[in-house]
């Protein structure tokens, strides 16, 4: 409890123990008691800059258990960060679930592009395919015959330039 508050002085309660010497009184270090004071764990107050500990119900670290099945401040604070961390995992799981969510939407609209896509190119494909001779326009000689003069690039004038008939 980071609060400044003296109200324990003017009511005759406890008025707080100073952290090292209730740090050498419960059997901890100063930093360590300086963070449950932090946490609120462990019931004081800090005034000019200096950390007081309440003493009462305050229990030793040595001792973690309390008598008689009371829980100490330390053990409430474990259930409570037991709790917190399963908060943060809940909502860890739930971001991931919400990516993977949105990623298979993604996934889902791509495909359907795809399909799409796909459908076009058979539509230019059978479009831009070369239509059947007519019977009108019959070729009288096949372009690669060793009779006929081959087009650059032909099989023949290839075969003719390898046995040396060129």
């Amino acid at each position: 409890m980071d609060s400044g508050q003296d109200s324990g002085q003017d009511s005759g309660q406890d008025t707080g123990t100073p952290l090292v010497d209730a740090a050498a009184m419960l059997g901890t270090t100063p930093a360590a008691l300086r963070k449950r004071l932090q946490r609120g764990s462990v019931p004081g107050y800090k005034r000019a800059g200096q950390w007081y500990v309440l003493m009462d119900g305050v229990h030793p670290t040595g001792s973690p258990r309390a008598g008689h099945g009371q829980a100490t401040a330390l053990a409430r604070t474990d259930d409570q960060r037991a709790a917190d961390l399963a908060t943060v995992l809940d909502r860890v799981a739930q971001l991931y679930e919400a990516q993977l969510a949105a990623k298979d939407q993604t996934i889902a609209a791509n495909e359907d592009v795809i399909a799409e896509l796909r459908r076009e190119v058979e539509e230019l494909r059978r479009q831009t395919a070369p239509q059947p001779a007519s019977a009108t326009t019959t070729q009288t000689t096949p372009p690669d015959t060793p009779d006929a003069p081959a087009p650059a690039g032909g099989f023949w004038q290839r075969v003719r330039r390898v046995f040396g008939g060129e």
